[in-house]
């Protein structure tokens, strides 16, 4: 499963999430640079393209840019990357894949100065990413089939994730995130809010939803089993049926959906919890 594939994520690392797609010739772990068109003018995208096995999942990692994923309309991942730069600087991010055994993430790195870690395309949070010298945005576009997980991240960018059908990770921190899945999610953002609706009936693993300053708005399906932990700075907007266990405030509580499971926590230092019945 997609939570068995991907390691947690360091708490707002410049990374995307992982995307573990691995045919036969994907076992192998290498990284390999599929960029002929590295010098070409910023107006032509980079592209990748891949089927990949039921249960794998597509990784993306950006540092500023932002991440947009849909349902494809077929079998095959396409990953479209635009290199933007008002000093023609788009030559000197590279685009990297990386093929390992879970699956393949795609990299933007960005060039290295000299004292600091290089930067590397790994899998999940292994690996720096990081930005220096230059005003390279990459935005990217992700078309995800059915049988597909997703791993979406960047350091400054917003990630919006519409229509999907497997588990979701989104991780930015500078930007507001939203996803739509017929799967589970988990998102954290530093700077921005986060909405997102799931419609997995059964949690096989903990969730988490944190922001610092933002909103956090929740669409959970009407027959969810979940046990609850959640922080906010205002008052709570509670629309589904919410058991309470211990001490409770307007802006802390621990409680239970259903008869109880794997937790949901989430948590705003700087805003407001709301929990809605999915539409």
């Amino acid at each position: 499963m997609f939570a068995a594939q991907l390691r947690p994520l360091a708490p707002f690392i410049l990374l995307a999430l992982v995307a573990l797609v691995a045919p036969a010739a994907s076992q192998r772990r290498a990284a390999t640079t599929l960029d002929p068109k590295t010098d070409a003018p910023e107006s032509e995208p980079w592209v990748w393209k891949g089927r990949l096995a039921a249960g794998k999942a597509i990784e993306v990692k950006g540092v500023v840019g932002p991440i947009r994923a849909m349902a494809a309309s077929g079998d095959q991942i396409e990953v479209v990357a635009e290199r933007r730069s008002r000093r023609r600087e788009a030559h000197r991010v590279e685009m990297r894949v990386v093929e390992h055994e879970g699956g393949v993430t795609i990299c933007a790195l960005y060039p290295t100065p000299s004292g600091v870690p290089k930067n590397e395309c790994r899998p999940g949070d292994e690996g720096p990413m990081g930005n220096w010298g230059t005003d390279v945005e990459v935005h990217f576009t992700v078309r995800v089939p059915s049988h597909v997980a997703l791993g979406a991240h960047t350091a400054v960018g917003d990630i919006e994730v519409t229509d999907l059908h497997r588990d979701v990770q989104a991780h930015t921190a500078a930007g507001n995130i939203s996803i739509s899945t017929e799967g589970a999610a988990s998102a954290r953002t530093a700077g921005g809010s986060i909405r997102a609706s799931m419609g997995a009936r059964r949690l096989l693993r903990d969730l988490e939803f944190e922001t610092v300053e933002g909103d956090i708005t929740l669409e959970l399906p009407r027959s969810l089993d979940a046990d609850l932990r959640l922080r906010a700075s205002e008052p709570m907007e509670l629309r589904v049926p919410v058991v309470v266990r211990g001490r409770s405030t307007p802006t802390r509580m621990r409680g239970r959906l259903g008869t109880g499971g794997p937790e949901i926590s989430a948590s705003t230092r700087e805003g407001k919890i709301r929990l809605r019945p999915r539409p």
